[in-house]
This record gives C-alpha cells, sequence and structure tokens, in this order.
C-alpha cells in the first residue's frame, strides 16, 4: 500500500485495528501487522472520519471504558488513588461542556 487513495481496508482489517488498538497496540506496529505503509496509516490517523482512524478510536475507547470503570470501582471501595482519578475525569468531562 502506498498512496493515501489506496487504502480502503476491508471489514476484517478494520476489526483488527480495532482489536489491536484496544491492546493499546502503537499505530505504528498496527500498521505492519496489517501490511500498511507505517507514514500513510498514522496520516489516515489524522483524518477525521477515515475508517481507520474511527477503527482505532473504537478500540481505544473500549479500553479507557473498562479502565475507568475498574477505577470507579476502586474509588467507590476507598482507593485513594483511584478517587483522585475519577476526580481528573470529573473535571475533564466538566471542563469540555
Amino acid at each position: 500500500m502506498g498512496l493515501l487513495s489506496d487504502i480502503h481496508p476491508g471489514k476484517d482489517e478494520l476489526e483488527k485495528i480495532t482489536r489491536l488498538a484496544a491492546l493499546l497496540t502503537p499505530p505504528e506496529q498496527i500498521a505492519l501487522r496489517i501490511g500498511y505503509n507505517e507514514e500513510i496509516f498514522s496520516t489516515c490517523l489524522t483524518i477525521p472520519g477515515h475508517d481507520i482512524r474511527n477503527a482505532y478510536i473504537a478500540g481505544l475507547t473500549e479500553t479507557e471504558e473498562k479502565l475507568r470503570s475498574a477505577a470507579i470501582d476502586a474509588a467507590t471501595a476507598g482507593s485513594p488513588a483511584a478517587m483522585e482519578q475519577c476526580m481528573t475525569f470529573l473535571k475533564n468531562a466538566k471542563h469540555k461542556l
């Protein structure tokens, strides 16, 4: 795969991107695993609405949701560090409003 216009990932590739992103795999490693040029893949990640970007963000979001949920559970159980992290999550969420 050479040119940006040549990149039209199929369903299987997009699922692999999502799965690897959920495992917090760096983009350049994902590109190599699916046989894409690293620079072109990275460029696709910067284009809002691009299928590769959407798949990558979906994977990251999946893991982020799990981590946030675990932090909330730990905070509810009384972990001071988790409480602090959850307050940071809350402040960031409110800041976006």
